[in-house]
Parts: C-alpha cells; structure tokens; sequence
C-alpha cells in the first residue's frame, strides 16, 4: 500500500537533484555560522556575518 507520506517518498521529494530541479536552494550548515550549498543556485557558502 503505496502512501504518500512515507519515508521514503518524503526522502525523494526533498532529495538535493529534486529540490534542485524544482528551482529551490538548500543550504546545510557547515561550521560556526557558515552553511554550504548542496542544491540549487546562489552562493557557494554563506556566513550569518
């Protein structure tokens, strides 16, 4: 039985080739205040400086 909340759906749906895709950035912190980007376009890094 195919849901359309399952895990494994949300992991497809928020997966960086698909958020990328779809237009979005996602950004996952790094370090002190430094997060990376791993989708989409924009800025390699990012400081909260």
């Amino acid at each position: 039985l195919p849901l359309s909340h399952s895990d494994a759906a949300e992991k497809t749906k928020l997966s960086n080739k698909n958020l990328d895709r779809m237009g979005f950035t996602k950004y996952e912190k790094a370090g002190d205040g430094f997060y990376e980007k791993k989708a989409g376009k924009g800025p390699d890094v990012i400081s909260r400086d």
